[in-house]
């Protein structure tokens, strides 16, 4: 699999202690979902979070099988962002990332800052 050393389990628990406390600072407030904890989004959010470098694949699906034997082998990280709560909401393109808003009912849940700043990028992106 991967030469490089992963992170132990406590590496990988401090990691996600730290997700979720930026998650309820900053993300709860507009409705963004904590994958449970020791789940295989979880793994992959705290393998991202605890590494300050571009992580491989391979060494996630590594971890996430060393925490869960019966893992599949090739974990889609890509899908991490695809949550099926979010199809419908939003159009994504081959690599997982937002593109475009297929339905207004996310901005209209969104908090009056949020929805400033999307009517502030719009008028930015369509007045010029």
């Amino acid at each position: 699999m991967t030469s490089r050393k992963l992170p132990t389990k406590e590496e990988l628990e401090d990691a996600y202690e730290d997700i979720a406390r930026i998650h309820a600072e900053h993300l709860v407030q507009h409705n963004v979902i904590l994958p449970k904890r020791n789940t295989h989004k979880s793994i992959w959010l705290a393998m991202l979070h605890h590494h300050d470098r571009a992580v491989h694949k391979d060494e996630i699906s590594e971890a996430v099988q060393r925490e869960h034997p019966d893992a599949g082998k090739d974990q889609q990280v890509r899908h991490l962002i695809c949550n099926r709560s979010y199809r419908g909401d939003f159009v994504f393109d081959d690599k997982g990332r937002v593109y475009a808003v297929a339905d207004t009912t996310p901005v209209k849940r969104a908090s009056e800052e949020v929805q400033r700043k999307i009517l502030d990028y719009l008028k930015r992106t369509w007045d010029n």
